[in-house]
């Protein structure tokens, strides 16, 4: 006698750089919306209690007039740190490129929570376009 079983799929486990994407992606929504509570949406109890909503305006509004808004990013490195992972991303605001932004995640039963965060700054960007290289005339 044959019998069917039926197996539940498992799901991928969602890798911590993926994750960190996605954190960082909604933080930076957050910051371009002026939205603490999107901003702040993945951040740890000990973060959150750093950076309240009051700090998060003038910390936002200070950015925005150096920065601009934030346009994109692009993971340049991961490092572990203990139990910590920190991914640095290089970044593109409307006002400057090649910043280089640190997310520290720590992990919290099978989820990864931001735990910090850090700017270093970049090259101002250019509104002029690209010389072209292309040899074309």
């Amino acid at each position: 006698m044959l019998s069917a079983c039926s197996f539940e799929e498992e799901k991928a486990p969602v890798s911590v750089l993926d994750r960190s994407d996605l954190f960082t992606q909604v933080m930076l929504e957050g910051y371009n919306e002026r939205d603490y509570l999107k901003f702040s949406r993945h951040f740890d109890s000990s973060l959150k209690g750093d950076l309240p909503e009051p700090a998060f305006f003038a910390f936002r509004d200070t950015m925005i007039k150096l920065l601009g808004r934030f346009v994109a990013k692009e993971v340049d490195h991961v490092e572990q740190d203990g139990s910590y992972r920190v991914v640095y991303y290089r970044m593109r605001f409307e006002h400057e490129t090649g910043s280089l932004f640190k997310v520290v995640l720590q992990p919290y039963w099978d989820d990864h929570l931001i735990s910090g965060f850090e700017f270093a700054g970049g090259q101002p960007a250019s509104s002029d376009p690209p010389d072209d290289v292309s040899g074309s005339p």
